[in-house]
């Protein structure tokens, strides 16, 4: 992500009465203090860019500080970073980041090693911007197929028939392919959930009506186009931002909680401009029931290729694949089993729980940051569907369905983050690396010491 903004204040730019952040005793007579500052924004910077949420990049930045022997006050939000120094402060405007595991694993590792006191200063700042300027593992056209595989296996789950699958497919396709489109014009960037919603729901009456003028049986388009935008609907968002809300993060979880809202909101209404766009879509909006049922072996199928097609949106690496993938089916499985004994949100937390405990576990076992099984492990669980159907509802004038699907979402989405947060009580992550994860070809030849 691009740095739009960046501001530093020096003492005699601030404001008279203005105080600045307290300094750990010695630490301006630290020769290395600038240098040091500045490696702690450049990494920063890279954990915001690539998806850590809010507590954990302040705890991690505050250890860094201590391990470099200056005392920094740190802030983070979704779209901003704060760094406080004795005598400088530096507020950088960024972007909402995306997870990018591969590199997550790297600056992981490389922090890990600055604290060991086995890099410099200087070769660490060179090493961070190694790992910044590599490419994504995976092109934009794999992204693309990823995004309508992952569509088609989401309308599996909610047990669509195989031309309900395809529908979803493409239409998750058309939107990969339109989301990098709109990447290289930022200005239409916030009308980009509005414009998604309404190629999907266009597409959807369209593909319903060719199919059913052709002989086919009437489609589920409300499933067949839920399950074409799930990458949209933000889920993930909601889910850390109520984490966040709870760990005291009060800022950073307002702020994603209100823009997952947004999100919905903006989709929500571009779905509704679609399926009436139009003749006769009033109609065939009803049309058709999902008639499958999800079996063992399909659920299973579906849950393994989700893992390959998720690990190309998270940027995983290819031997992470397989613990991503168990870390989906154990999740699952829980939810589903304890769910059905329940009849409770309980299900859901008992399946965050487990995906939690894997991923805590998997992560001190091969020295990697649970983040790279645990955020794709839980979005099988997230009750992004509740959200979406909210403002369905309100959009057909049952307000009294609106009010209990969000009411359920609510529910469900406390469940899911109590039962991750008791995970990483229960087992928190572990710190500092075993073994060497990094090659010198992957950081372009940059040498690590």
């Amino acid at each position: 992500m691009s740095i739009t903004n960046e501001v530093e204040t020096t003492p005699e730019e601030r404001a008279p009465g203005a105080t600045a952040a307290p300094s750990a005793p010695g630490a301006e007579a630290n020769p290395n203090a600038p240098d040091a500052f500045d490696l702690l924004l450049q990494v920063g910077r890279a954990l915001h860019t690539y998806g850590t949420p809010a507590p954990e990049l302040e705890r991690r930045l505050g250890r860094l500080a201590d391990r470099l022997g200056i005392r920094a006050h740190v802030s983070s939000t979704p779209t901003a970073l704060f760094c406080a120094l004795r005598d400088r402060t530096v507020f950088l405007r960024l972007d909402p980041g995306h997870v990018n595991c591969e590199k997550l694993i790297a600056l992981h590792h490389t922090v890990d090693r600055i604290e060991r006191g086995h890099i410099g200063i200087a070769s660490a700042i060179g090493v961070v911007r190694a790992i910044t300027a590599r490419r994504r593992r995976y092109p934009r056209p794999i992204e693309v197929i990823a995004a309508g595989l992952t569509c088609a296996g989401a309308a599996a789950l909610s047990g669509a028939r195989p031309a309900e699958m395809v529908t979803a497919g493409v239409i998750g396709a058309v939107i990969g392919a339109f989301a990098w489109a709109v990447g290289r014009a930022t200005r239409f960037a916030p009308i980009f959930e509005l414009g998604a919603g309404v190629i999907a729901g266009v597409a959807a009456i369209a593909i319903n009506q060719q199919w059913v003028a052709h002989g086919g049986a009437p489609m589920s388009v409300s499933l067949v186009t839920f399950a074409g935008v799930i990458l949209l609907v933000p889920g993930l968002t909601l889910t850390l931002g109520i984490a966040e809300v709870a760990g005291r993060h009060l800022t950073s979880g307002t702020s994603r909680f209100v823009s997952a809202a947004i999100s919905i909101l903006l989709l929500w209404a571009g779905v509704a401009l679609g399926v009436h766009a139009l003749p006769g879509a009033t109609e065939a909006a009803s049309m058709g029931e999902a008639a499958g049922e999800l079996s063992i072996g399909r659920v299973v199928i579906t849950l393994a290729a989700a893992a390959i097609t998720l690990s190309v949106f998270f940027c995983a690496r290819p031997r992470d694949i397989p613990w991503i993938f168990l870390a989906m089916l154990l999740g699952y499985a829980c939810a589903k089993i304890v769910g059905e004994a329940t009849s409770t949100p309980i299900g859901l937390g008992a399946g965050a729980f487990a995906v939690g405990l894997w991923s805590h576990t998997l992560g001190r076992v091969r020295r990697t940051p649970s983040g790279v099984t645990l955020l794709p492990g839980v979005l099988p669980l997230l009750p992004s569907s509740f959200g979406f159907h909210c403002f369905d509802a309100l959009l057909g004038g049952n307000v009294e369905g609106g009010i209990e699907s969000a009411f359920t979402l609510m529910l469900l989405a406390v469940a899911l983050v109590g039962g991750l947060l008791l995970a990483s009580t229960v087992l928190p992550e572990a710190r500092g690396p075993r073994r060497e994860y990094l090659s010198e070809d992957w950081l372009g030849r940059q040498p690590m010491r």
